[in-house]
């Protein structure tokens, strides 16, 4: 028998190892990442309190599928007095079979400005509302 949570981090474990090379390539620049918490919101005050970073950035599949949007993990993030930037998919697509965005919708009131940011990642059925 395996325990979900286990399971659960080595899972996140390969989605990050995937994901860091991608989002280095992209952002010209090395991007590191680790593995936190299962709940988001403790997850993102441990790496403030560990890193200091500047700001949040939060990447979530669309409303109808996304369960960190219908707890309204943005607002409550934006309580631990960083800006918080949030990033929805708005069109889904299937991969290796889990849910994984294509399009992004930038919801933000505040000015961008290059920045050390936090970034929770989600996809992978990890936000999917059940």
């Amino acid at each position: 028998m395996v325990d979900p949570e286990v399971a659960g981090r080595e899972a996140a474990r390969e989605r990050l190892a995937r994901a860091l090379p991608l989002l280095s390539e992209v952002t010209g620049t090395e991007v590191t990442g680790h593995v936190g918490d299962a709940n988001p919101l403790a997850a993102v005050a441990d790496a403030l309190n560990l890193q200091g970073f500047d700001e949040i950035i939060v990447s979530t599949l669309p409303w109808r599928l996304s369960r960190w949007l219908r707890v309204d993990l943005p607002s409550k993030l934006r309580g631990l007095g960083v800006p918080v930037l949030h990033v929805a998919g708005s069109e889904t697509a299937e991969v290796d079979g889990n849910l994984a965005e294509r399009e992004c919708a930038v919801d933000s009131a505040s000015q961008r400005s290059p920045r050390q940011a936090a970034s929770v990642l989600t996809g992978g059925g990890t936000d999917v509302q059940r």
